[in-house]
């Protein structure tokens, strides 16, 4: 069992790990008049805790061109 001294640490801890806040949001589509779809988004979730980090780039090349990528990670509570 954890005493409540340790889980409002265990909070704490949380929320040094995670310091940002974020929003996630839900894609509705719906048919249009044409045949295509139209797209919404909705805010489903707000002031989510999460942390954001760019992991290490490198070059690619792409059309003939170098270019940089950018990988980024997403961490949620």
């Amino acid at each position: 069992m954890v005493s409540t001294i340790e889980l409002n640490q265990l909070r704490l801890d949380t929320e040094d790990l995670l310091p940002d806040t974020c929003t996630i949001q839900t894609l509705t589509r719906t048919k249009d008049s044409l045949g295509g779809w139209s797209n919404s988004w909705s805010n489903t979730y707000t002031s989510v805790a999460c942390r954001i980090w760019q992991k290490v780039g490198r070059e690619s090349v792409v059309g003939a061109q170098p270019v940089e990528v950018t990988r980024w990670i997403l961490n949620l509570h």
